[in-house]
Parts: structure tokens; sequence; C-alpha cells
């Protein structure tokens, strides 16, 4: 038996198998042709360990197959072998191919992380991975504890890891951004359904009815529900409102309104108004801000203003209670004013100022260099989105889009799940409490997993249940999370969030 240094064999990249095998394995390897005669030199035997340990899985199937009369392995001419990226291991007795065995080859994507991927993939792998070659020291061990937090039982795609690198890039930024309690309330807003519950209509003011039925929506629930790259626009659009905003005066008329002053729009319902607060940026500001970078594509450019119209069109039902005190004769008494809206979570009104003649000409024929170089965005935003900012609050790393992103292992893995436990998390955070508490079954309801739950795809749920608090442990705002029976015999989950996240 010989035996061969240790050498990677898994995909992930922080596990290593020994690997071995018979002198009758070889022989067979070697008379096929599956493994080149000039490595059995004595002065090779590293190169021999590396190439078995590469086509391994292969050359293990070829072996089985030698010694089963009822199949065989279509082998191409011995100068092939090497260029052969797949053999098709064929049932004698009928013809078919019952198996395509891959060959495949070890990848450094940087200092101390290398895993397995097709041989046949290796040069894009190398190509579409090529920045992790530019990882700084400390980007390169954050590299490392994001794909051991993501763990072995999860294969990252070559875009995933592509994705990720990006991310990392990215200078990590500091500070903080405000989003109001009632915005983040009306997001996390969920509903267990129950028996005899009233319906929205009976909920609802005559007033919101008649606004419901002239939008002609269907309308099946209340709150805010946001797709992924919707909640990643809104965390753009509320940094660059507290960016262009007065921040530190609560009693200035600035204070979280924008920078082209505020407009008084109907909310809340019964004749009622509040102050919008309104924005004025170039596009480019939105588009960094989405990007969380400097650099953005045509193709980007495009994406986020599908996203922008889109969101610009949805309207929500918002109900919700604000309460505040006040002093009656000296003493304090506490009011409550019921909102109560269905409205969207912000206008748009393209501006243009000061346009030379060639410009306005190149305008109307429809100009996109000049419309990106000159047009500003005029964004009314919705009452909800400032409301009671000052003293009901959640606070947002200003770097929250490019976290989440590496702390799903993609774009792809974000989904409304990881954004809701995430939301709940820093709600919880901002009110210093450091635990959480939820029942089981309640939570899929909060994670936005109605529809699964409906059509009763259970491992479906589990599953993104999973991935939502593997995220929340990954992005480091959750230590650790226990399953325990509550007093009534009821399992829940309890959140322990770190208390040192910023």
């Amino acid at each position: 038996m010989k035996k061969t240094p240790k050498t990677p064999k898994s995909t992930h990249p922080s596990k290593s198998l020994e690997v071995s095998w018979s002198s009758r394995e070889l022989d067979v390897w070697v008379e096929y042709g599956m493994v080149p005669k000039s490595l059995l030199d004595p002065s090779k035997s590293s190169e021999l360990s590396v190439f078995i340990s590469q086509h391994l899985e292969m050359l293990r199937k070829f072996f089985q197959s030698q010694n089963d009369n009822n199949f065989e392995i279509d082998l191409p001419p011995l100068q092939d072998v090497e260029q052969t990226y797949e053999l098709r291991v064929v049932d004698k007795r009928t013809g078919e191919v019952v198996q395509v065995l891959q060959k495949v080859a070890d990848f450094q994507l940087c200092d101390g992380i290398s895993f397995r991927v097709k041989a046949d993939e290796l040069e894009n792998w190398e190509r579409e991975t090529s920045e992790a070659k530019k990882l700084t020291k400390e980007q390169s061990e954050n590299l490392k504890s994001i794909l051991a937090k993501i763990g072995p039982d999860r294969a990252l795609t070559r875009k995933e890891i592509a994705t990720i690198l990006e991310e990392i890039r990215k200078p990590r930024k500091k500070g903080s951004f405000r989003q109001s309690g009632h915005f983040v309330d009306q997001k996390l807003k969920y509903t267990v359904p129950k028996d005899g519950q009233p319906s929205l209509f009976d909920l609802v003011s005559e007033e919101t009815k008649e606004k419901i039925i002239h939008s002609g929506l269907e309308v099946r629930t209340q709150g805010i529900r946001l797709t992924p790259p919707q909640d990643k626009l809104m965390n753009a659009i509320l940094k660059l409102l507290q960016e262009k905003s007065e921040r530190r005066d609560q009693f200035s008329e600035r204070f979280y309104s924008g920078n082209a002053g505020t407009e008084l729009v109907p909310y809340g319902g019964n004749n009622q108004s509040a102050s919008a607060p309104v924005l004025r940026i170039f596009p480019s500001e939105l588009y960094r801000a989405y990007m969380d970078s400097d650099e953005y594509s045509g193709a980007d450019i495009k994406f986020i203003k599908t996203v922008l119209q889109d969101t610009q069109h949805q309207k929500f039902l918002v109900i919700y209670e604000r309460k505040y005190h006040i002093l009656n004769k000296g003493v304090k008494e506490l009011l409550t004013d019921r909102i109560e809206n269905f409205q969207s979570l912000f206008e748009i009104v393209s501006f243009f100022e000061g346009l030379t003649e060639q410009e306005k000409a190149q305008l109307d024929s429809g100009n996109q260099e000049v419309r990106e170089r000159r047009g500003e965005l005029v964004i009314r935003l919705n009452p909800l989105l400032r409301d009671q900012i000052d003293s009901k609050y959640v606070d947002y790393p200003e770097d929250i889009n490019r976290r989440t992103v590496i702390a799903a292992g993609g774009h792809r893995h974000v989904t409304e799940s990881v954004i809701a436990l995430r939301d709940w998390m820093l709600r919880e955070l901002s009110a210093k409490r450091e635990t959480a508490e939820i029942n089981e079954e309640n939570l899929p309801y909060l994670l936005k997993l109605d529809s699964y739950l409906k059509e009763k795809r259970k491992s479906r749920v589990q599953s993104r249940v999973e991935s939502a608090i593997q995220a929340v442990k990954n992005l480091g705002l959750v230590s650790s999370v226990e399953k325990v029976v509550g007093a009534s015999g009821q399992p829940k989950y309890i959140f322990h969030i770190n208390p040192q996240f910023e």
C-alpha cells in the first residue's frame, strides 16, 4: 500500500484529507493511461500524489468499473487523456451512458485558501477571482473568517465568491444612520392567521377604504414589505437623508428634513397633514450610496432606476400609533395619535437647472449623458420616514448593505428573511436589549415566509429560517441562539444579541 503526503481534497478550504491507494489500483490506472507512466519515477512521488489527489474520484470509479463486467469507461486515446475533462461510464448491456465522471483540480484562491473545482473551469476561476490576489492581509483574514462562518456544507459558486471578494475590497465605512422606529416597525409587522380575524377593511376608516378602492390595487396586509433590492434602495435614500440634513439640533426646521425644505402633505387620515422631508441629489449620489462604491456600470444604473421606479409606484397600508407626552396643568399626560395611511414611500420629481440651449436640445433628443450629468432628483419622502426620529429610531451601520451581502454569502442569498431578522436584531439592539424571544411557530411569519407556510413547504421554511439565523451570526449581530421550551410548553427561540456590534 502506497501512502502520500496530505493533500487538499475537500471543496471547502478548511478541510484536507490523506490520500492512499493500492498497488493494484495504480497498475490498472497506468495500464489504461489514466495515470501517466512518467509519474512513476521515484523523484516524482509528490507530483504523482498531487495528480491522483486531483482525479481521485474519477480514478476510483474507473477502477471499480474494471472490476464490474457490466460496465466500462469510454476511454479517449492515450495521448488525449490529459486534455479530457469528462469520462463516460457505459452499461455494456445497453450501451447507455449511466454516469459522467469529471476531473477536478486544486484551486488556490489566495494564500491559505484553496479548494477543488472542475478541471475544465479552472481558467474561469482564476480569471473571475483574480481580485483575491489584491487583498490586504486584513482582507485575507476577513475572507477566511467569512468562509469559515458560511461553513463546509454550503458550496459557494464562482459568482458568489467573486461577489464576496468585491464587497470585501470596498473600504469599510464607520458611522451609522438612523431609520425611524415607526418605519422599522412597519417593515417587521406580521400577522399569524387565525379563525375569525377581522379583514383589513374592518380595521381602516372610510377615507382609507376609498383610497384603496380608487388605487385599483389588491391590499392583503398592512405594513411595509420590500424586496431585497428595494430594502437596499431605502437604506441608500435614508443614508442620503441623514447626510443632507441637520441631524444634531432636533429643534431645527432642517432636522432630518433633507436639503430642499419640507412640504406639507396629507398624512394620517381625517384631513391631517405632516411635513415631508425633501431630498435634492444628483443621480450619481444615489448610485454611489446604493452600490457602497464610487464604481458602478451602465447595467447598475439601469437596474437602480428600475428599482426606484417600481418602489415609487408601490403603495403600502400603514397603521400605527404615535405616543407622546404633554404637560396638562403641570401634570405630564400621555397622548396617542393613530396614524392610518395608504401611500408610497416617496415621490420623484426630476429637476434640471440652468441648462444651456445646446444642453436643452440634447435633453429633448433623449441624450442620457446630459440627463445623468445635469439632471437632479428631487425626492419627496413619506413623513413616516422621519416620524419621531429624534426619540424613536434604529441605528444602522453606514455600510449595512455591503455587510449583509458578505454575511449572507452573496447577493442571491440576501432574502427577505435575512433582512427581516437583521432589522429585528438591530431594533432590539437600539433599544438596549441583549436578548430577543419569539415562539417557533411565529418566527416564519416574521421572516416573510407566509407563502411557503400556506403551501406547507416545511423543509423550505426550515431552510430559510436556518439561513437567516446563520446570516445574522455571520454579521456579528447575534452571538448565539437557543431553542427552548416556554412556560406554556411551546418551543421558542432566544437570540442573544452582541452588545458590541457597531
